[in-house]
């Protein structure tokens, strides 16, 4: 999971802004908006984490949860978090598919379960299903 400084310090390389003020302004915000931001006085309106996903390079859906994770609380933010795991998990195991050669595996091939997750590989159609 990312933070908010992750995103903020991104952004300020992708706008070539040597600051926090500098970026606040060229996302069209108070001057000081950013560093309310660091200082975790206050966090960013939803389009404008959308806004910093794409300097970022994360999914607007990843940094939107995110940013839910931040601002919620108790049961909520236990919630959130186990959601941003189930993400990942499914980014991680996606990017692996990509790079496996489907034709390394016989159809339907079980391979090893990781806990209490278990992952099949289709060879058919070269999809991997966790549950």
């Amino acid at each position: 999971m990312n933070d908010i400084e992750f995103y903020i310090d991104t952004a300020k390389e992708a706008y070539r802004a040597n600051s926090d003020r500098k970026l606040s302004v060229a996302l069209g915000l108070n001057a000081g908006a950013v560093g309310f931001w660091r200082r975790g006085v206050a966090l960013p309106n939803d389009n404008t984490m959308v806004r910093l996903a794409d300097l970022a390079g994360v999914s607007k859906e990843q940094a939107l949860l995110e940013l839910s994770y931040w601002r919620s609380e108790g049961e909520a933010k236990e919630t959130y978090g186990e959601i941003l795991k189930k993400v990942s998990l499914g980014a991680t195991v996606s990017a692996f598919a990509m790079i496996l050669p489907d034709t390394a595996y016989a159809a339907d091939t079980a391979l090893p379960a990781a806990a209490s997750s278990s992952i099949t590989l289709s060879a058919a159609v070269g999809l991997y299903i966790l549950w």
